[in-house]
């Protein structure tokens, strides 16, 4: 047992450091290989601890020697070597093994050498889970301020249509602006400030330089919004999003800021956003004191308000098969602060009971539990 314990154990602990720390990552890798990881880890260990305890009880009991002189036992073995001798493995590894113990420091030396060499490819490993390889498609998504008119957005997209149509790598494209077409079936666009494209590359194996002439040429370019380009067909992603939490919004917005600046100095990082600094001008209505006494309060004049912009739902009716809703409104709906402020509620206008005034809104807003 001594012989062989320590290359035995050696050997294990070498093949336990591989998939050990698989275990220990986090996210989707960690969910798809984390049990793999632990189940091999257990699995070794015990066959380590299986080989050291019981292997040794089991061949002293069942594997004894058989009985004979001395000069049996000795002839036994040198049988054993000259048939091992003659197997083709031996020829190979004997002389390998002569060399290592004879030139030791030789030996030493080599194998130094290849873990430096080793320590070299690392720059070349893939560390990312699911490799881009060569795409022969890139992903171009536009974004513009929130509120931005259908027609602004397609202005700006024909800026970015024309240097995809300059760029000698690029042999055609697809373009969807707004939240209409096939992207946004599958959760592409969402709004008329956005816009999509579907590039395909005459040379998959340049999907990288051209990747760079277009990002380099579109930063180039005025009025077109932010622009994000990634590899394959928009399906995928590698975008890794943090999220930021404080009870006050004045310091989840310094927050937010400080986590936005330096996430964007990481030299591996592109295009970095922040949800909470998008934002769209919104008409707030907020009842002051005069509204109590008028015989308002904040939740009728928002229904209010919601009626006179919307108007209001008074039933349904089935045309053609087909249920549809009844609603009244004004033919001259507000839109407008001033239109607001000149509301009649009954006596008084909505200006005199409540602050009418734009404000700015957040785009979205997301819930996480």
């Amino acid at each position: 047992v001594k012989e062989v314990a320590g290359a035995v154990t050696s050997a294990t602990l070498t093949t336990v450091a591989v998939f050990l720390p698989i275990g220990l990552v986090g996210g989707m890798v960690g969910q798809l290989f984390g049990s793999f990881s632990l189940t091999i880890t257990a699995a070794l260990l015990a066959s380590l601890l299986v080989s050291l305890t019981v292997v040794p009880v089991l061949s002293y009991w069942f594997l004894r020697a058989p009985k004979g002189t001395p000069e049996d036992a000795a002839e036994a073995r040198r049988l054993a070597e000259e048939k091992e001798a003659a197997s083709r493995l031996q020829r190979i590894y004997v002389p390998v093994l002569r060399f290592a113990t004879r030139r030791r420091i030789t030996s030493l030396v080599i194998a130094v050498a290849v873990l430096l060499g080793t320590f070299g490819m690392v720059p070349l490993l893939k560390t990312n889970f699911f490799d881009a390889g060569e795409q022969e498609v890139l992903t171009v998504k536009q974004e513009l301020a929130p509120g931005t008119s259908l027609e602004a957005a397609d202005e700006a997209a024909r800026k970015v249509e024309k240097v995809l149509t300059e760029d000698k790598g690029v042999k055609d494209y697809q373009v969807t602006v707004g939240s209409s077409g096939f992207m946004a079936a599958f959760g592409g666009g969402t709004g008329s400030n956005q816009a999509s494209y579907q590039v395909t590359l005459k040379d998959a194996a340049d999907y990288e330089n051209a990747q760079d002439r277009i990002d380099e040429a579109l930063g180039k370019l005025d009025g077109i919004g932010d622009t994000t380009i990634a590899a394959g067909d928009g399906f995928g992603s590698q975008d890794l999003s943090v999220v930021v939490k404080a009870a006050d919004a004045d310091v989840l917005k310094k927050a937010s800021e400080a986590v936005r600046d330096e996430v964007a100095t990481l030299k591996d990082v592109t295009d970095v956003q922040s949800d909470l600094a998008q934002s769209v001008p919104r008409i707030s209505v907020t009842a002051n004191d005069k509204a109590a006494a008028a015989g308002f309060d904040s939740a009728a004049l928002g229904g209010i308000v919601a009626g006179a912009v919307r108007g209001t739902p008074a039933g349904s009716a089935t045309l053609d098969d087909t249920e549809r809703d009844i609603v009244i409104r004004s033919s001259k709906p507000a839109a407008t602060v001033a239109e607001l402020k000149a509301l009649p509620l009954g006596p008084v206008k909505l200006g005199d009971i409540a602050d009418v005034k734009v404000v700015p809104g957040p785009v979205s807003m997301t819930r996480i539990d």
